[in-house]
């Protein structure tokens, strides 16, 4: 049993990756806003830390003795870059300087990153250090800079990068407008849908973090993870279609309706001053051809391999829409 302290805990990745530590016997304290979600964490008796990166000096007593910290606490949708600074790197880094303060430091540093800090057109390796790393978009850059800032843990820790690519599953609401559209019968796809990318389900995931924490400590290393599969956008509407029992409609769009409609979509956020995340800038990321990013260095490491397929995971999360009311059987 392990002493686990967890940012972002309450969120779509962190909240299966609590549920799944609790369940095998660690310890787990959580921080949490106010205002999040919790209803998962208290099923299961989960303690709750009240607090809010970057601020610390709230927390910091928590942090004390804990054997391991998970950082998952991040933004993937801003209004600007400095708010994705503010949100991904400042938190970080004030993170980082409060554990180096701790009279009692943990064995590990395990940080959730993204394959988004990366250029897909200028390296195939998505596991090189974040010094090498050219982002394309706001949202890259300050998970880039995020890992940087963890570089003076290393002299006092084992500190793991994961780097995940889409991620999908029971909680998650970014890939639900295209399930929607499915469902309805008329999809959209960028030209032939072709470009490719790296997926990986949320459980899937939750359980690389599991194998990460209770492994024997080892040198600071950054490792990607996936599904072992190449999808495209075509591929998965197909693939939902095949869950739902109904063949989507597949309309192609030129590359300016979705340059278009990611500017109106950014134009309405600023407005509204809520934040999206199809915008103008994330439209660099969406252009390029491949994601894929691989778990070898992963399975080499540690053994993990992928467990779930896409069609046994767009099941378990179409079941989760339904049981829920959003998604009609």
């Amino acid at each position: 049993m392990m002493k686990i302290f967890m940012t972002g805990a309450s969120g779509f990745l962190g909240s299966h990756t609590a549920e799944l530590l609790h369940d095998k016997g660690h310890e787990i304290q959580a921080l949490v806003r106010a205002t999040s979600q919790t209803e998962h964490l208290k099923k299961r008796k989960i303690p709750l830390v009240l607090g809010a990166l970057p601020h610390c000096e709230n927390f910091a007593k928590s942090l004390e003795g804990q054997d391991v910290i998970i950082h998952i606490a991040a933004v993937v949708k801003a209004l600007s870059q400095k708010d994705f600074l503010y949100h991904n790197h400042l938190s970080t880094q004030n993170l980082v300087k409060t554990i180096l303060s701790l009279k009692k430091k943990p064995q590990k540093f395990i940080h959730i990153s993204t394959i988004a800090v990366h250029d897909p057109s200028q390296s195939k390796d998505f596991c090189q250090p974040p010094e090498q790393c050219q982002p394309l978009s706001h949202y890259g850059e300050s998970k880039m800079q995020a890992e940087r800032s963890l570089e003076p843990l290393k002299d006092e820790m084992t500190v793991t990068i994961l780097r995940p690519p889409v991620l999908y599953g029971e909680r998650d609401w970014e890939l639900f407008p295209l399930i929607q559209s499915v469902q309805k019968g008329l999809t959209p796809i960028w030209g032939k849908g072709d470009k490719q990318f790296s997926m990986c389900y949320v459980k899937d995931v939750a359980e690389a973090i599991a194998t990460l924490v209770e492994s024997p400590s080892c040198d600071s290393e950054i490792f990607c993870l996936d599904d072992g599969a190449e999808h495209s956008w075509r591929s998965v509407a197909l693939e939902i279609g095949k869950v739902i029992g109904k063949e989507p409609r597949l309309i192609a769009l030129p590359s300016f309706a979705f340059t278009l409609a990611a500017g109106l979509n950014q134009t309405w956020a600023q407005l509204r001053r809520r934040p999206h995340v199809f915008t103008l800038n994330k439209l660099k990321e969406m252009k390029q051809a491949r994601w894929i990013c691989g778990h070898q260095k992963l399975a080499n490491h540690f053994k993990w391999e992928p467990s779930t397929s896409l069609k046994e995971g767009l099941q378990n999360t179409l079941e989760y829409y339904r049981a829920i009311g959003k998604l009609s059987a």
